[in-house]
């Protein structure tokens, strides 16, 4: 278990995971005392599985309608409830749970229970081992993909590069093509579109040398491109044609 005490100033604004004060709590009269057990230990686990991590927290004294806050953290980032991330507090145990396992889920994971009277945590390590691929030799999916700058008719989605390139470089990217959506339901795949290259025109002198693609990736879609054709496959090369 990992303890942290430390002071903090009044009138400050904290956020979840900064120093919170320490000691005796007026607004209730009692000084909390917090204890971590039934502690989620280091975890092992395959992309695409589920798993879960949990502790059993017991608050001293007990105060009706008292809450802590509970906040779990990845490498000190705190995570948010999504598709991905579920957790639960049950007024006695907390718990994580990733439901569909990626690389970049892999990290040091800590649990923080924040009281009137202070904080305590504990951390353990979640190492993710790449799935099988499908053909030998292909590389392992590529990491930290994200949506940006969302509107009707464009978004930009930016990545990084795998964490395992396979048998040989990686030539480029593919992203599925666009469909529409309504209340009715899911149209057809809309036709490809020609293929672009995914990098800054600085960098095009040097991937004409031929190494991988770029650690990182951007690419701007739009509802039409240049060819006119709508909703786009994009394979994006690491040198040009």
């Amino acid at each position: 278990m990992i303890f942290f005490s430390a002071g903090f100033q009044e009138g400050e604004e904290a956020g979840p995971l900064d120093p919170k004060p320490h000691g005796f709590c007026a607004e209730h009269g009692v000084t909390f005392e917090t204890a971590i057990i039934d502690k989620f230990e280091v975890a092992f686990g395959n992309e695409g599985e589920t798993m879960s991590l949990g502790c059993t927290v017991i608050i001293f004294p007990t105060v009706k309608k008292y809450q802590p806050e509970v906040v779990w953290s990845r490498n000190s980032v705190p995570l948010k409830p999504s598709k991905w991330v579920r957790t639960h507090w049950s007024g006695d145990r907390a718990t994580l749970t990733l439901t569909h396992l990626n690389k970049e889920d892999e990290g040091l994971y800590t649990l923080r229970v924040n009281t009137k009277s202070g904080f305590d945590s504990y951390s353990a390590y979640v190492f993710v081992r790449d799935s099988e691929v499908e053909v030998e030799g292909v590389p392992v999916a590529p990491l930290d993909v994200r949506c940006h700058d969302a509107n009707k008719d464009y978004v930009v989605v930016t990545w990084k590069q795998p964490a395992v390139e396979g048998s040989s470089s990686i030539l480029g990217y593919y992203i599925d093509r666009v469909r529409a959506l309504n209340q009715a339901g899911v149209s057809r795949p809309s036709r490809v579109s020609e293929a672009v290259i995914a990098m800054d025109p600085t960098d095009r002198a040097r991937l004409r040398a031929g190494p991988s693609a770029p650690w990182t990736g951007m690419i701007k879609f739009t509802e039409e491109d240049p060819t006119g054709t709508t909703g786009l496959n994009w394979y994006f090369n690491s040198q040009e044609n």
